[in-house]
C-alpha cells in the first residue's frame, strides 16, 4: 500500500472507505533571482551561484535560464567601472542570468553574487515564485466513505495527543464522508483540487511534525 492508502485504513475501517484519490498539487514558495553579467563572465557567475545553492530543481542541479541584450549605464564620481569610464554613457552586452533558489540560501548565494560578479554595482532582481512539489502531492489526498462519521471520532485517531474538549462540542458530534488529507508540510498551502459540489460538509486536515490544522467547509 502506499501513503494515503496505509494512513486512511490506518483511521478509516477498510470496509468503510469508497475511494482514495490525490487531492491535487502541492506547491512551495521559492524565489529566482535574476542578475546581469557580462557575457564573458556568466559561466562563472552560474557555477558560483550553483555552488552557494542556487539552480536546484529536483534531481538537477546548476538549472539556469540565459537571455542576451544589451545594459546601459554611466558611473559618477567615486566610481571604478570595469567597462569604459566614469561620467561616461556606456552600452554592453550582457547576459539576464535566471537561477531559482530556497528562501534560507538567498543572502548565501547574494554574498557570493556580489564576491564573483565582476561590476562594482550587480544589478540583482528577486521574484517569490510558486514550485510544484512533485514528492510531496503524494501525501495529499481525499478519502470518500461509504457510511459518515463523526469529526470527534476521525481526531482522535489522526492526532493522539489532541485534546478533544477544545473541539466545540456541535462541530466534534457533525458526521461527514469526505476528509481532505494534506500532510505536505505546507501549511499555507490553498492550492486544492475542486471536487464536485456536494450540501456533505468536508474536513481539511492539514499537518506535519508540529502543527495540525483543521478545517470544516
Amino acid at each position: 500500500m502506499n501513503f494515503a492508502e496505509k494512513t486512511a485504513v490506518k483511521i478509516f475501517k477498510k470496509q468503510n472507505i469508497r475511494s482514495i484519490k490525490p487531492a491535487g498539487s502541492s506547491f512551495i514558495q521559492k524565489y529566482k533571482i535574476a542578475v546581469y553579467v557580462p557575457l564573458k563572465s556568466v559561466d562563472e557567475l552560474t557555477f558560483a551561484m550553483a555552488s552557494a545553492g542556487a539552480g536546484k530543481i529536483g534531481k538537477y542541479s546548476v538549472c539556469s535560464f540565459r537571455s542576451t541584450g544589451v545594459g546601459t549605464f554611466m558611473g559618477g564620481e567615486g566610481t571604478s567601472p570595469v567597462v569604459g569610464k566614469k561620467n561616461r554613457f556606456e552600452m554592453v552586452e550582457e547576459v539576464r542570468l535566471e537561477m531559482i533558489c530556497d528562501g534560507n540560501l538567498l543572502d548565501k548565494v547574494f554574498d557570493t553574487i556580489y564576491n564573483v560578479h565582476p561590476y562594482e554595482e550587480p544589478a540583482c532582481e528577486v521574484y517569490k515564485v510558486l514550485v510544484r512539489n512533485q514528492d510531496q502531492s503524494k501525501r495529499r489526498f481525499v478519502v470518500t466513505l461509504k457510511s459518515k462519521i463523526d469529526i470527534k471520532s476521525i481526531l482522535s485517531k489522526v492526532h493522539t495527543i489532541l485534546d478533544l474538549k477544545m473541539v466545540p462540542g456541535k462541530i466534534s458530534k457533525l458526521k461527514i464522508r469526505k476528509v481532505i488529507f494534506d500532510y505536505s508540510g505546507n501549511l499555507d498551502n490553498d492550492h486544492y483540487a475542486k471536487f464536485e459540489e456536494s450540501k456533505n460538509k468536508v474536513l481539511y486536515i492539514r499537518k506535519n511534525k508540529k502543527i495540525l490544522n483543521i478545517e470544516l467547509k
